[in-house]
């Protein structure tokens, strides 16, 4: 799957910056990286996207979003780097490891890893972070 890696940061910013150390839930986790889409020089345009669904007016399910073409599920950040280059994160708590196979998890994360991939496949940058730090490199790289 599509991780941050070992890519060190390239322009001095730092997480102190954003938010200060990363936190322990993946909730903490995404009002870091959100804060570094907001504030972040490489960072264009950042959206924050929602998945589910509510009920409509009429008691029938709406979604969100509907991904109308591509690839996978849409990750919780995409946006534009500065460069034109499109991103796709998608937050994960501290511990996160991949789920294992035959699970409901493990097909969202694979559809998630296959929207990143195909970011990456059009020039883009993307990966799952587990901190700040590794949002950070991804935006850098």
């Amino acid at each position: 799957m599509a991780d941050a890696g070992s890519v060190s940061p390239g322009c001095g910013w730092s997480a102190a910056q954003a938010l200060g150390v990363d936190g322990l839930s993946e909730s903490e986790v995404m009002r870091g990286i959100a804060s570094v889409l907001k504030t972040h020089p490489r960072v264009a345009v950042a959206l924050r996207i929602n998945s589910g669904t509510a009920k409509g007016y009429n008691g029938m399910p709406v979604a969100f979003h509907r991904l109308l073409r591509g690839r996978g599920v849409v990750t919780d950040y995409i946006g534009l780097l500065r460069d034109g280059r499109p991103f796709a994160i998608e937050a994960k708590k501290p511990d996160w490891k991949p789920a294992k196979t035959g699970t409901g998890r493990y097909l969202r994360e694979q559809e998630q890893d296959r929207y990143i991939q195909g970011t990456v496949e059009l020039g883009g940058v993307g990966g799952f972070c587990k901190s700040v730090d590794e949002a950070i490199a991804i935006i850098e790289q």
